[in-house]
């Protein structure tokens, strides 16, 4: 059975678009990105390499929310109402910022961010040249790859191993939202 891959342009307003980024990227320097050694894995596990970036946890079920939660849940909530999507319950939610670096590339080993059934939607808070890449079970056997684009998201079955890409040329940046919940119908 195939699982669900979804692209979508345009379903965030453009002025959420512009207001997620202003925060996150703007020049005020207001929003509180943290040093991460790896932003997949904790040093403690087994596949966690040393691959630098910056993150921001927004939500997760064990610490405190972020000030800026309610601001930042607002994709997902676009994407809900736009395509008939029940939001059951929000697992977690993270903001990762990759800076360029002169030797991008895939960011493996391809990984889930949860090992049971859930959802992921990636939103791409700025253009950027670092894909994601979505990856058969064999986590070699590539099924797509998505360009950032600022705006843009991305549904998919949450068992589907992905990774994200170093970007050589900007900065990357992204919502990733983990949650529980189900399509209403087939748009």
């Amino acid at each position: 059975m195939d699982k669900i891959i979804k692209i979508y342009d345009n379903i965030v307003p453009e002025h959420i678009s512009d207001q997620i980024y202003n925060l996150t990227l703007g020049h005020d320097n207001r929003f509180p990105w943290v040093y991460s050694s790896c932003l997949t894995f904790p040093p403690d596990h087994p596949k966690y390499k040393f691959k630098p970036g910056i993150k921001h946890i927004i939500y997760n079920e064990v610490e405190p929310p972020s000030p800026y939660l309610f601001q930042l849940l607002q994709p997902l909530y676009c994407f809900s109402l736009k395509l008939s999507v029940e939001i059951e319950k929000v697992i977690s939610m993270y903001s990762f910022l990759d800076l360029p670096n002169p030797k991008p590339g895939p960011d493996l080993p391809p990984h889930v961010d949860n090992d049971y059934p859930h959802f992921v939607l990636l939103y791409y808070i700025n253009d950027s040249d670092g894909d994601t890449i979505l990856f058969e079970n064999d986590q070699k056997t590539i099924i797509k790859k998505v360009t950032p684009k600022k705006g843009r998201c991305v549904f998919f079955d949450g068992s589907i191993y992905h990774c994200g890409s170093t970007s050589g040329i900007s900065s990357r940046a992204v919502i990733n939202f983990n949650f529980l919940g189900k399509k209403l119908d087939k748009r």
